[in-house]
């Protein structure tokens, strides 16, 4: 494990989320989805628990995403979804790599995270 003061965090970016659900859902033809909308959905994530993951954003939004299906692998995550057994929230970083039967809504959510991380030059270099 990397020692925490060999990095310095710099803000990049915010970065967008998206909601993948399968595209013969009514919801797929929605321009844009907002997480309290989602509060019911199943969802396929990496880990059981919202806390630092994605689904954190839900718990800001005043309740717990049931997370019905863990799965690591985004491709894994893409089959539960065209399967139609949930809904995965992925960060747009990500959403170039989508099947064709899976349709993808921006989440509306102005707390969208952050992500950034550089490493500090070493002494004497880069």
């Amino acid at each position: 494990m990397p020692r925490s003061d060999a990095y310095t965090l710099h803000h990049l970016l915010n970065e967008s989320l998206y909601v993948a659900v399968p595209s013969a859902l009514p919801l797929a033809a929605e321009p844009s989805v907002r997480l309290p909308q989602l509060a019911e959905a199943d969802r396929i994530s990496g880990s059981p628990r919202p806390e630092g993951t994605l689904l954190d954003a839900a718990l800001r939004h005043g309740f717990r995403p049931r997370v019905a299906h863990v799965v690591a692998e985004w491709t894994a995550k893409q089959e539960y979804v065209a399967a139609g057994l949930g809904v995965a929230l992925i960060p747009a970083l990500a959403a170039e790599s989508v099947r064709p039967d899976i349709a993808l809504l921006p989440v509306l959510d102005e707390e969208a995270p952050a992500r950034a991380c550089t490493r500090r030059p070493c002494a004497g270099g880069p």
